[in-house]
Parts: structure tokens; C-alpha cells; sequence
């Protein structure tokens, strides 16, 4: 195997000491332009991911929300951070360039020596990140997963903090299909309300949540939608909705703070009190009608307020119940 074969197979980065050539030689590509000296005894190819070079620098894999999104998983924050996950019982002797953010564990690489597998990357985010942002983290990396992926997620959380995992454990749901999606659900669940995500009407499809089995609230993304197309489909839905008895509530991404959705959604519970859900109008088919009331019936159901955050402690317990009470007077 050649010396540049060699590298891109260990990630596209590595020290000298895992490519098995000659200083020499690595001189010789580097002055040809076919690698890249990053740092004294580390070498990368031209077109390597700059996170693959802060890791090979830090003699580590890139990990955590970093893995994530290069493994295509959508995750707020600052991306220009690279998280790192070194060996434990490392000293600190390395220099930690700018931009760098080290976790001390033992490290599993994935299909690249420089990148740990998915599920790694999960549990290191579930534990990293501030509490709703692992939730909305764990939400992204559950959707369209088997429920098994996730549980173990879980169990290897709970590992390390007990009272995170099992707050997680009633928090996150994978059909909820966005970060602003996550926020509100939690948001209003924090509310008192019942919400579910995904909820799929009939006659109207799939909503983004449901909230006390009535009013549908749907948050669009910031380009979500843009096209004259997209746009009569959604007002179509929103009329067909209406015909079944439903409020529905559209929310644009400026608008779809937390607390701005909990505020106007509480107001109409508020006005409305038990008398907000309306019967389907008349030329309903009896099938679909029959359908509906399921599925309100469902939305106020065992597990549609659950509040996982009660199971924290410490800066997290604090953390959200600092959001909790401006959500209380939001609302």
C-alpha cells in the first residue's frame, strides 16, 4: 500500500508513526504537494476535512456533535468548534489549538480512524450538550432509526450520568423532525399540555405537533416551503383540517420561538377551555370521523405531558427550570 493510500484510509490525517514510511519520503509528497505537514510529525492529504486535522493534530477522532454532522446529522450550534475525543489518562501536555474542545475517553474510531462510529458520536453529544440541545440532538439522530438504537443510546448514557439518561429516556422523540420542532414540544409539555409530534391526521396527514388533541401547530423551517406549489398545498391541508375540527396554528421560523408559540397556543386553550374541540362537519365520512376521535382520544393520552426533565439535577435541573418559569410568564 502506498504512503497516500495509506493516509486516506487512516481519514485523510495521521501521525508519523501510523503511516509505516519514511520521513524521507513524507518530505519528499510534501514538497510535491500531495501532503500537507500540518504540524511537526503530522501529516494530512490536500483535500482533508479540516476536523480531521485538528484530531490527528490532538492524536484523536473526531467525536461528538463534529461526528454528527459529518455523518449528516443536522445540529445547532458552532460548527467551526471541533470536538475531539482523546484517550483517557492523556496528560495536557498537547497544545490544544484554537477552536479544539477535548473529551478525555476511551476512543472507538468508526469506518475512518479519525472519526468515532455514530453511536459513539450519539452518547457523546447526549452528554456534552445543554440539556434540550441533546434532546434536540437525540430526536434528530432517533428519526427513522430502529427504537433499539436508540435504547442503547440510553443505557450507554446512563453509564455516566443516571439522571440524565433517564430524563432523556422520556424527552426524546424521534418523530419530531427539527430543532425548532423539539423546543416547542418541550415548551409546551413544560406548559402543562399535551402534545404529540407527528402526529398523522386523516384526511390532512402528517402535522408537526398536536396539542390537546385539537389545535395543530405547524412550524415552518426557514426555507421551508417557499414555492406557489407547496404553498396552496399547505392552505389545502390547513382547510381540510378545519372541515375535521381542528385549529391550526402556523408558525413562521421568526416567529417559532419557544415561548412565542407557548404563549399564543396557552391563550386559545385558555379562551376555548374544554370546549375548543369542534365535531367534524357533517359530510365527513363516518370512517374518518370515527378516526378522529381516536386520535384525539390518543393525544390526551399516558405519556402526551411527559416532563423528563424532573429527573435532573444539579446545573441542569436549574438550567430548565429557569426556562420553565419564563415560559410560565410567557404564557
Amino acid at each position: 500500500m502506498d504512503t497516500l493510500t495509506r493516509i486516506r484510509r487512516l481519514g485523510g490525517a495521521a501521525r508519523f508513526s501510523e503511516i509505516g514510511t519514511s520521513r524521507y519520503q513524507l518530505q519528499r509528497l510534501v514538497a510535491t504537494g500531495a501532503l500537507v505537514l500540518v504540524e511537526r510529525g503530522c501529516y494530512a492529504l490536500p483535500d482533508a476535512p479540516a476536523a480531521v486535522r485538528l484530531a490527528a493534530q490532538q492524536n484523536g477522532a473526531v467525536s461528538c456533535v463534529s461526528a454528527l454532522r459529518h455523518y449528516g446529522v443536522d445540529i445547532a450550534g458552532d460548527s467551526s468548534l471541533v470536538h475531539v475525543s482523546v484517550p483517557r489518562g492523556r496528560g495536557t501536555a498537547r497544545r490544544r489549538p484554537t477552536g479544539v474542545r477535548r473529551h478525555h475517553e476511551d476512543v472507538a474510531t468508526g469506518s475512518t480512524a479519525r472519526i468515532v462510529p455514530f453511536a459513539v458520536a450519539a452518547v457523546r453529544a447526549a452528554l456534552c450538550l445543554p440539556y434540550d440541545d441533546a434532546v434536540a440532538a437525540l430526536d434528530r439522530v432517533a428519526h427513522g432509526r430502529p427504537a433499539s438504537f436508540l435504547r442503547q443510546v440510553i443505557e450507554d448514557v446512563a453509564a455516566v450520568s443516571g439522571t440524565r439518561a433517564q430524563a432523556l429516556e422520556l424527552d426524546v422523540d424521534g418523530r419530531s423532525r427539527s430543532r425548532i420542532e423539539t423546543l416547542a414540544r418541550l415548551a409546551l409539555r413544560r406548559a402543562g399540555l399535551a402534545v404529540v409530534p407527528g402526529a398523522v391526521v386523516p384526511g390532512v396527514g402528517e402535522v408537526d405537533l398536536l396539542v390537546e388533541g385539537w389545535i395543530i401547530v405547524e412550524l415552518d423551517g426557514y426555507a421551508f416551503h417557499s414555492d406557489r406549489r407547496a404553498f396552496r398545498r399547505d392552505r389545502a391541508r390547513d382547510r381540510n383540517a378545519a372541515r375535521l375540527g381542528f385549529l391550526v396554528l402556523r408558525f413562521a421560523f421568526e416567529d417559532s420561538d419557544p415561548a412565542a408559540v407557548v404563549a399564543a397556543v396557552s391563550e386559545i386553550v385558555r379562551a376555548h377551555g374544554d370546549g375548543g374541540a369542534r365535531e367534524p362537519g357533517g359530510t365527513v365520512p363516518p370512517n374518518i370521523r370515527a378516526a378522529v376521535v381516536e386520535l384525539r382520544a390518543d393525544a390526551v393520552g399516558a405519556g402526551t405531558r411527559v416532563q423528563g426533565w424532573r429527573h435532573l439535577r444539579g446545573r441542569d435541573l436549574q438550567a430548565v427550570r429557569t426556562s420553565v418559569a419564563a415560559l410560565a410568564e410567557s404564557g
